[in-house]
């Protein structure tokens, strides 16, 4: 990390533009580290931000404690529901109006003309958010932050975002080993290893690899069907071109031997919607998750401090995450200053 500049966090998203933040629950600590980035962006490319549910509000509205504000600097560009506007305290410019509504009014595109605090509102839907990006860009935004969360799976697109920042905290569970076992098990489905392929097949739901090429399966139930076929017991892989469930892995922990070792390939990290428990058991049976298109996720930032009242050992929680998973983690709170309020 580069501790000179100042630039500890961004320089982990270098050459990445399109960023999200994940958080594992509610006051994970995705504010804190939008606010870092912002901060540790001062001076570089146009920024843009967005969210794809509420943020920057003041207070948690289930808990009522204090929540940090999103604080943006003059020239940056953010979306946001109209609903929201009076809670932003910046000047500003709206630039396009989008056509996507959400409870709190239309989302716009703005850019602020003075600096100040605003709160974000976005779209969450996986076309309006490519839509959105687009839009960022055409106004010349170098770089772009989405606040999100790690059950919004539409933000692991590569389409979308380009890399990404998940916040592990005490809010999301009493059990300091059960947080760092969640954020080991999304740290492994979000850094799954990259299959090539000359040209991803379609057209159907379910393939099996024959002969070194793709042979369509009836449907994506008949997973039974498939792994009696003669042939399977010699290529034992298949690509699912859609999400990958727990009922789906399920079928394959009854079939016995027959399911062991086998190697399921997906499009990309937002297909895979399964459990942890499954997961696991997929694991122990020798079973095998790739991709065709990989995603980056950079780093874990870890909040030691619960919104509910109860806080986890700040250096243990570090050490004992750095040990559970294979990327930097970090916890912003305890980065140098970078001289910008944040």
């Amino acid at each position: 990390m580069d501790y000179k500049t100042g630039r500890m966090l961004l320089n982990l998203l270098d050459g990445y533009p399109s960023v999200s933040i994940l958080g594992m629950c509610k006051n994970a600590g995705k504010t804190t580290v939008l606010n870092r980035l912002i901060s540790e962006s001062a001076g570089s490319d146009a920024l843009a931000i967005t969210s794809i549910g509420r943020d920057g509000e003041t207070a948690d509205v289930v808990t009522g404690t204090k929540k940090p504000s999103i604080y943006i600097r003059e020239g940056m560009m953010f979306a946001t529901a109209t609903g929201l506007l009076p809670q932003c305290d910046v000047t500003k410019e709206i630039l396009f109006t989008t056509g996507f509504y959400t409870p709190m009014g239309e989302v716009v595109v703005l850019r602020a003309l003075s600096d100040g605090n605003v709160q974000l509102a976005g779209p969450s839907m996986t076309e309006q958010l490519m839509k959105l990006k687009k839009v960022f860009l055409s106004f010349g935004a170098g770089r772009i932050f989405t606040d999100g969360a790690v059950s919004r799976k539409t933000l692991c697109d590569p389409g979308i975002c380009d890399a990404a920042i998940l916040c592990a905290g005490a809010s999301c569970n009493k059990d300091m080993s059960e947080v760092i076992k969640d954020a080991a098990f999304f740290t492994s489905i979000f850094t799954l290893d990259e299959v090539r392929e000359d040209e991803i097949p379609g057209g159907a739901k379910l393939f099996l690899r024959r002969s070194g090429s793709w042979e369509a399966a009836a449907d994506s139930d008949a997973v039974d069907e498939v792994i009696r076929k003669e042939h399977f017991d010699h290529t034992r892989r298949l690509y699912m071109n859609g999400a990958l469930t727990d009922s789906f892995l399920k079928k394959l922990f009854m079939a016995g031997e027959k399911g062991r070792g086998v190697e399921i390939t997906v499009h990309d990290a937002s297909k895979i919607l399964l459990s942890r428990a499954v997961y696991e058991k997929f694991t122990r049976i020798k079973g095998r998750i790739t991709v065709f298109r990989p995603f980056r996720l950079a780093a874990v930032a870890i909040n030691p401090f619960s919104a509910y009242g109860h806080h986890f050992n700040k250096e243990a929680f570090l050490r004992q995450m750095q040990s559970a998973v294979s990327i930097p983690v970090i916890n912003v709170e305890d980065l140098p200053d970078v001289g910008y309020r944040f």
